[in-house]
């Protein structure tokens, strides 16, 4: 089938002040900052935290990763170590799996200094696997095929945004859809259409969906925003993103409840 592009779409993305920090970044500046990617997702053992170093935007390299930090995760269940486990990976003991509902922080020494983010794991809303295929005639740039549509129904109270991919037949595409549950009909039976998208009987239709509290999403649109046309995402770039990490880090840290489903066409 043809692939058609998937835009990102933010309804309504607020910036809060108070739980962002600024970090100014100087084009060629040669002081490196700790770079800290921190994800608590819960699936079982996929959770970790990566550490690194800023590069300097006009002589990129090889990641320099930090192996001798320290990471700790903390919440009202207890205090969990990160151990290093190789590549700028920190990871939990084994087994280790988050709870929804659950406020996270997250605290990292490096070479003595010390960094904190706290982020939300606020539940994923409900998702129906059980998929709708709609058969369409060819139109415009659309082949023939089936529309896939999926139902949800959103109890959360809390203003949630979603990270949602969708693929086919094992790729998941490289496009994301972010979106905020402000403004849904509340504890109702919300159908989507699948944006862009046509699948043919025997194909498998997959699905991917994130929790992310406000500040996590408005870290993400910066960061898209920032990286068009940059030579990674954590290059220096000419501009000053917003992070949810205090202490002079760049980066995020994020706790997502995340919801997968896969359905073949019959």
């Amino acid at each position: 089938m043809k692939l058609h592009p998937i835009f990102i779409v933010v309804l309504a993305l607020s910036l809060f002040t108070s739980c962002e920090e600024k970090i100014d970044l100087e084009l060629g500046d040669t002081q490196s900052r700790v770079v800290i990617e921190g994800n608590l997702i819960t699936e079982t053992d996929s959770s970790y935290v990566r550490l690194s170093l800023t590069q300097d935007y006009f002589n990129p390299i090889e990641p320099v990763y930090v192996s001798d930090g320290t990471v700790e995760i903390s919440s009202n269940q207890g205090t969990v170590i990160f151990n290093y486990a190789g590549d700028g990976l920190y990871r939990g003991p084994a087994g280790y799996k988050p709870d929804t509902s659950v406020v996270y922080t997250l605290k990292v020494v490096v070479d003595g200094k010390e960094y904190t983010a706290a982020s939300t794991l606020y539940p994923m809303f409900q998702v129906d696997t059980n998929l709708q295929f709609d058969y369409r005639p060819a139109s415009g740039f659309f082949e023939e095929g089936f529309a896939v549509t999926y139902y949800s129904i959103d109890n959360r109270l809390d203003e949630v945004y979603t990270k949602f991919n969708f693929g086919q037949n094992d790729t998941l595409f490289d496009q994301n859809i972010l979106f905020t549950n402000s403004g849904i009909r509340k504890f109702e039976t919300v159908p989507f259409e699948l944006p862009f998208f046509r699948v043919q009987s025997g194909d498998k239709v997959m699905m991917e969906f994130r929790s992310i509290d406000i500040p996590v999403a408005t870290y993400l649109q910066a960061l898209a925003n920032l990286n068009n046309g940059a030579p990674g995402p954590f290059k220096t770039p000419p501009a000053n993103p917003p992070t949810n990490i205090s202490g002079g880090a760049v980066g995020y840290f994020m706790a997502t409840d995340i919801v997968r489903v896969n359905k073949v066409v019959p």
